[in-house]
This record gives structure tokens, C-alpha cells and sequence, in this order.
């Protein structure tokens, strides 16, 4: 393919706004173009407040739509998406871009994916699981419809010219709500360069909650939303300080079920045992992975890996792609999803026995090294996106 330049669209549902609160916004930006690839990527955002980020990344250049106001979600969403589409469309043609990138299959997406047929330009649409199953376990849907949530998710899916899929779970799942298996391709989660230059870090943190930093710390790093299933862990912590009453849990994050378990921590009598720290940055969490004896998953996040990064023990529940990354007993434990009981013997496990937990982090470190190498899984990804860009080429072109 002979190109001047290659540049493509951008399209997610989350702002840089709140991936900068999140402290994600340099991992963002080597994501939306894998090993600075691309001459441009157009990232298309919906947040007003985006016109105040700085990027640092010179090949990403954001594109702020002009939006109508409305009170209502879904007659904000009819009024908007129109005038969304005409920029979306303009940008593209402007731009002369050659791929649309969806993440996530909703709203965004969806746009992308109708701006690409009209502008004959293939589109690429990427997952972060099931979707369907989050959506079940929170109660809550886009357009505030479970149908129509679920139909929105198929038109994006089945109309892309290639899905990517973080892990095989993911692929099964896509592949299963109709998409074509020829389409549906795994590129494992990019995690960004300095994931692998883990290094221990003291800090007061956990101290000025409270914790003592010389006694077994139980880490939980996620979102107090229900699709987390947060709720199986703290039910588990009066089965483990039964035992083991020096154990310690702190648990890092926000949601709208967070006063609820807090409530239910004082109910069960373990506040003493209990610390929640709150929404903290990606290098306080990486603090806290430091004094911790093991991190509890309850459902799938990019902690497992932040976990086996700083070579700690993982305990995690055996759903979603959970086992495909945790080898029982090698790479970490895994136990019976929402199996209490079994949840506090791997804990007090690990708690008794340290050679144990060692092991196991180490083992996971190994293992992310090897399947995790992020310039590997860049050069897999820009492979595939440019297999869809030379399919789409007229063949003078290519």
C-alpha cells in the first residue's frame, strides 16, 4: 500500500476528561495509536471539557463535536446523532482517513460504523468483555433498555469489519451473538511500557488510613459497582479473621454501591479488618500493590495484570477470562465464582503461607513477560488493522 499518510478516527465513549481524573490519560494515548504507528489519529470527543486536556502524544490530534442540548437522554441522543454524524463524516473526508476505530459497541461506535458505509471506508470495532453480562449484574443498559442495548450492540458487532477481542472468552462471546469467527480476532490487553518496570514504592498512604504495613494486607482495586461483584468479598471477610484476625482488607475505589458495602462492613462487625481508601491514582495504587501480601479479583479487571506486574499473588474467582491468564495453583489461585467459603481458604492460605504467595507472583510475572510483551502485541494489532485497510483498498491502490 503507497499512502503519503495513514491516518485513521478515533471513536470512544469515554473523555479524556475523566481518563485524566482516572490517571489513564498517557495509557490512552499509546492505545489509540499502538507504537505511534499512524501520522495522525483523529480522536473524537463528545466531552465540551476536553478542549482543556494536553496531550503529549503529537500524532493524536481531538476533534470536539458541537452537541444540542436536551434534558432527556434518548431524545438528546435522536437530536445529536445526526449532527454528530455530518462531523464525524466531515473529519473523515477532510482528513482523508482510511480506518474508523470504535471502542466499545454502542453510541460512538455505532456512528462510526455509519459514517464507514457511507464514506466506503472500513471500520474496526474493539471489546472489553461481555458486555451483556456487566450489564445484567448493574441493572442498567444503554437507552435505559435492556433490547435496545443489546440490539445496538449487535448492529456495531456484526457490521464491523473486524472485531478485537482482548482474550478468547471475549472472542466466544462475540462470536456467539453472530459475528463472523473470521472477523473476530484476539489482541490481548496493551499495558503500557513502564507496567513492566515495576518497582517497590513506600508510602504513607495505607499508614494514614490506618493500616499497618506489618501485618497481611488483602488489596481490592476496582469499582464498587455491582457487575464487580464486591459484595462476595466483604461477605468473605468474617470467614477469613475467624481465623486470621490480623488479616487486613483495603479496598481501593468509588461506585455507586460503595456506601452500601461500607454499611455492610459495620453490619458484619469487621471495620477494624476493613480500610476503604477510595478513588486513588494509578501510582498510589501501584503503592499499595507494594505492601500487599496478595490482591483479591472478584471479577475480571486490569488489575490481574497490575497485580502480576508488581509479581503479587492472585486470588481470583473462575469466571469470565479469568483462567486464561490464572493457572490454579501456579500463576495464582482461582475459586468457584461467588464461592465464599472457598474465597477465605485461598486467602488464609496465602496469609499462612508467604513462600506460597511468592511464588505464585512470580509466576504471574513470568507469564505477563511472555504473553504481555506490549511492542509484540502493538506490532499484532497494527497487522491486523492494516489487513482491513488493504482489503478495503481499491486494488490500484494497493
Amino acid at each position: 500500500m503507497k499512502k503519503d499518510k495513514l491516518e485513521i478516527i478515533n471513536l470512544s465513549g469515554s473523555s479524556l476528561t475523566s481518563l485524566a481524573k482516572k490517571g489513564n490519560l498517557s495509557y490512552a494515548e499509546q492505545l489509540y495509536n499502538p507504537l505511534n504507528f499512524f501520522d495522525t489519529v483523529h480522536h473524537i470527543s463528545f466531552d465540551q471539557n476536553d478542549r482543556n486536556i494536553k496531550l503529549t502524544n503529537p500524532t493524536i490530534e481531538v476533534h470536539i463535536l458541537k452537541t444540542v442540548l436536551s434534558g432527556v437522554p434518548v431524545v438528546r441522543w435522536i437530536i445529536n446523532s445526526p449532527l454528530a454524524l455530518i462531523q464525524v463524516c466531515r473529519i473523515a473526508r477532510k482528513n482523508k482517513v482510511c480506518l474508523i476505530r470504535g471502542r466499545n459497541p454502542y453510541h460512538a461506535s455505532l456512528l462510526g460504523l455509519i459514517a464507514s458505509r457511507l464514506l466506503r471506508i472500513p471500520f474496526v470495532v474493539s471489546i472489553g468483555g461481555n458486555h451483556r453480562l456487566a450489564h445484567q449484574l448493574m441493572g442498567r443498559y444503554a437507552f435505559n433498555s435492556r433490547f435496545l442495548s443489546e440490539r445496538e450492540e449487535e448492529i456495531v458487532l456484526k457490521g464491523a469489519d473486524r472485531v478485537i477481542c482482548p482474550n478468547q472468552y471475549s472472542r466466544e462471546y462475540v462470536i456467539s451473538l453472530g459475528v463472523s469467527p473470521g472477523k473476530a480476532c484476539i489482541i490481548p490487553l496493551r499495558l503500557e511500557d513502564d507496567t513492566f518496570n515495576f518497582t517497590y514504592q513506600e508510602s504513607d498512604i495505607l499508614s494514614s488510613k490506618g493500616v499497618d504495613i506489618n501485618k497481611p494486607i488483602i488489596l481490592f482495586v476496582g469499582k464498587f459497582e455491582s457487575d464487580k461483584q464486591v459484595e462476595s468479598l466483604i461477605e468473605t471477610i468474617p470467614l477469613v479473621t475467624r481465623d486470621c484476625p490480623e488479616v487486613q482488607f483495603a479496598l481501593i475505589g468509588d461506585g455507586s454501591i460503595k456506601a452500601a458495602m461500607e454499611r455492610k462492613v459495620v453490619e458484619l462487625g469487621q471495620e477494624r479488618n476493613v480500610y476503604f481508601l477510595g478513588f486513588q491514582s494509578t501510582e498510589t495504587i501501584r503503592h499499595c500493590l507494594s505492601a500487599a501480601t496478595a490482591v483479591c479479583v472478584t471479577m475480571s479487571g486490569f488489575v490481574i495484570l497490575e497485580a502480576a506486574a508488581a509479581s503479587k499473588a492472585i486470588i481470583a474467582f473462575d469466571v469470565e477470562w479469568h483462567s486464561e491468564f490464572i493457572r490454579d495453583g501456579e500463576t495464582g489461585l482461582l475459586v468457584e465464582n461467588r464461592n465464599r467459603d472457598k474465597l477465605a481458604e485461598a486467602i488464609k492460605g496465602l496469609v499462612n503461607s508467604p513462600e506460597l504467595a511468592n511464588s505464585l507472583g512470580k509466576n504471574a510475572r513470568g507469564l505477563l513477560e511472555v504473553n504481555f510483551n506490549p511492542r509484540r502485541i502493538g506490532e499484532v494489532e497494527i497487522a491486523e488493522l492494516l489487513k482491513v485497510i488493504h482489503k478495503n483498498e481499491p486494488d490500484s491502490q494497493k
